[in-house]
């Protein structure tokens, strides 16, 4: 038995990332070494706001593309990474709205 190995560590994380999508209603999760994009169903539970407000506050990383589409341009070179970045993108998106 013994430690998990690393590869099972992030299966975990991954599927995390995952759940915390579906539950906001995002419907794909991309990334690479550069960029990135969350994809974001007809019934999201993201407030628009907060996706205006990362555009805005940081238009050369972030850019809506289509209305359904955050794009992102962050560097993450390696898996561990991509899904820190993610995670924190998703965790200012559960951000309530006053």
């Amino acid at each position: 038995f013994g430690l998990l190995p690393e590869s099972a560590k992030m299966l975990f994380r991954m599927a995390e990332l995952r759940q915390i999508g579906e539950n906001l209603g995002i419907t794909k999760i991309e990334a690479g070494p550069a960029n990135g994009r969350l994809c974001f169903g007809k019934k999201t539970s993201v407030n628009p706001v907060k996706i205006i407000e990362l555009v805005q506050n940081n238009p050369t990383k972030f850019r809506l593309r289509s209305n359904d589409q955050l794009s992102f341009s962050l560097p993450m070179e390696d898996a561990d990474m991509r899904i820190s970045q993610i995670r924190i993108i998703m965790d200012h998106l559960m951000i309530e709205t006053n």
